[in-house]
């Protein structure tokens, strides 16, 4: 059966600009991604209920995940309880603030420096962002700095006094050292340049 040509509709709708539009923006997206991806620190994105939305690679290595293992997860899910209670706590005072929050989590071994803040959008509403860096080695670092400073002036503090005998003044040197670098052995050599001897003096720490 024929059907009258008033009766034929045709729709033709030209999307080549909305494809325009969403090839770019995957791109950007992509570009992104891979520019977060290049960071050494560890970046999240979390929505309200501190879900994680994105997470960059490092973030993903970190807990020895691909990002689709992370994203939908919370800390709790990710981390054990005392661990993921400091996160929580960070991530709450950050998301209620208009601020950067700074602040360094011990996390097993590692200390890492955090900066979170809010962020919001209109279709994901509100969120927290993070930048997390491992410093610990930056820590062990300036702490024997620290340590080697200090006993330089406990060394010119007992040198200033005057003890009648050197042993004395040797031990209390090595007491103090030993207290403040909370070490289970500290050592002293001395010596003498008539007898070109060389003699050490240690103490322990009493257990």
């Amino acid at each position: 059966q024929n059907v009258p040509d008033s009766f034929i509709h045709a729709a033709i709708v030209d999307k080549t600009e909305e494809k325009k539009a969403t090839d770019k923006l995957k791109d950007q997206l992509d570009f992104f991604t891979s520019f977060i991806d290049c960071s050494r620190d560890l970046i999240f994105y979390k929505d309200d209920k501190f879900r994680h939305v994105f997470v960059n690679k490092k973030l993903a290595e970190f807990y020895g995940k691909t990002s689709n293992e992370i994203i939908g997860k919370n800390n709790y899910e990710l981390m054990n309880e005392k661990n993921a209670r400091k996160c929580r706590s960070s991530d709450v005072k950050a998301l209620h603030s208009a601020g950067i929050i700074k602040s360094f989590e011990k996390v097993g071994e590692q200390i890492f420096e955090t900066r979170k803040f809010a962020v919001f959008s209109k279709n994901a509403g509100k969120g927290v962002c993070a930048y997390i860096r491992n410093v610990t080695e930056e820590f062990r670092k300036n702490r024997i700095i620290n340590n080697f400073s200090e006993a330089n002036k406990i060394i010119a503090r007992c040198m200033m006094k005057e003890h009648a005998d050197r042993n004395e003044y040797i031990n209390l040197i090595l007491s103090k050292v030993l207290k403040f670098t909370n070490s289970n052995l500290t050592c002293f050599f001395s010596h003498d340049e008539v007898r070109q001897e060389i003699s050490l003096v240690s103490i322990k720490r009493s257990q």
